[in-house]
C-alpha cells in the first residue's frame, strides 16, 4: 500500500510529454496539449526604439515624415453652447466644497449636469485656469438638481491674464432658475482674452448653501468645437485634466474609449493626454 502511494506522488513530478509516453507505451491512447496558436501581432508599446525621445513639451505630434498625427482625435464635447472651450479648463479652485458627498469644484466642468458643486455657504467663489488665453464672448451657468433657493442670484464673472489681477467682465443680480438643469447663457459686454476666470457669487435665492451644476465659457460663433491638434501635455494628473468624453467606435479606432485624444496608427491607438 505505501509502494502504490509513493508511485503516485512519484509521477506527479513527471513532465506532460514523459508521462503521456509512459502511458501510450502500455496501449493507453493519450493526446499530448496542443502547442499554443501564434498571435496574430505583435505587442508594441508607445515608445519605440525608432519614436523620438518625448521633451514633454506642448508640442503636435506628429509622423516621421512630419505630417500631423491627428486621425480620430475627439475634438471637443458634443454638446453645450456654440463655441463652447470649457473642454480647456486645466484647474479649478474654489472658496469651498462639499468633498464628503462628492459636489466637488470639478463637477463644474464636467459637462454632466446631474452632478454639481456645493458650499455650505449662502455665497462663494469658483476660479477656472485654461491651458491657453481664450477671448470670451459669452458664458453659462446650469441650475443643479434641488432646491431652487441654492441657486446662485447676484454674482460677477471676472478675467485674468495672469492669475492674480482682476477685472470684472460682467456681472448680474436678482437672476433666478425656473427649472432644475436649466442653462442660461450671458453675453460678455467687452469680449477679451483671457486665461483664468473667476466667478463671485455674492447671493443666493435665500438658502443657507450655495449651488451649482455647470459653468461654461464660449468664444462665440454657431459652431461647435474645432478639434484641436494632439499635444503632449504635462499637468497634475486627473485633478488638473480636463473631463473625460468618450471616443464613438470606428473600425479605425476601435471601441469605445475615453481618452482625450487619440491617433491610430499600424493598429495601435496612441494616447496623448488621458483623464479619469
Amino acid at each position: 500500500m505505501q509502494r502504490k502511494a509513493r508511485h503516485r506522488w512519484g509521477t506527479a513530478v513527471v513532465s506532460a510529454t514523459a508521462f503521456a509516453m509512459a502511458l501510450g507505451s502500455q496501449g493507453v491512447a493519450v493526446a499530448l496539449p496542443e502547442a499554443p496558436e501564434k498571435a496574430d501581432r505583435r505587442f508594441a508599446s508607445s515608445f519605440e526604439a525608432d519614436d523620438p525621445v518625448p521633451d514633454w513639451l506642448n508640442t503636435v505630434d506628429t509622423n516621421p515624415d512630419g505630417s500631423k498625427r491627428a486621425s480620430g482625435v475627439d475634438g471637443g464635447y458634443s454638446s453645450g453652447i456654440p463655441g463652447n472651450v470649457t473642454d480647456q479648463v486645466t484647474d479649478v479652485r474654489a472658496s469651498a466644497e462639499n468633498t464628503g458627498g462628492g459636489e466637488v469644484k470639478e463637477n463644474l466642468v464636467d459637462g454632466e449636469p446631474s452632478t454639481k458643486w456645493l458650499t455650505f455657504e449662502p455665497t462663494g467663489w469658483v476660479e477656472f485656469d485654461l491651458d491657453k488665453p481664450v477671448k470670451l464672448v459669452r458664458y453659462a451657468l446650469t441650475s443643479a438638481n434641488d432646491h431652487d433657493e441654492r441657486d446662485p442670484k447676484d454674482w460677477t464673472l471676472k478675467g485674468s491674464t495672469d492669475g492674480k489681477d482682476w477685472k470684472a467682465l460682467d456681472s448680474r443680480t436678482g437672476e433666478s432658475f425656473s427649472e432644475r438643469f436649466q442653462t442660461k447663457t450671458y453675453e460678455v459686454a467687452e469680449p477679451a482674452e483671457y486665461r483664468h476666470f473667476r466667478i463671485d457669487v455674492t447671493g443666493n435665492n435665500g438658502g443657507d448653501i450655495l449651488q451649482l451644476a455647470d459653468v461654461q465659457f464660449s468664444t462665440g460663433g454657431s459652431d461647435g468645437p474645432v478639434p484641436q491638434d494632439m499635444l503632449s501635455l504635462v499637468d497634475r494628473g486627473p485633478s488638473g485634466s480636463p473631463p473625460p468624453r468618450r471616443v464613438p467606435a470606428s473600425p479605425e479606432s476601435g471601441p469605445c474609449v475615453t481618452p482625450v485624444g487619440t491617433s491610430p496608427t499600424d493598429g495601435r491607438t496612441r494616447t496623448t493626454r488621458s483623464s479619469t
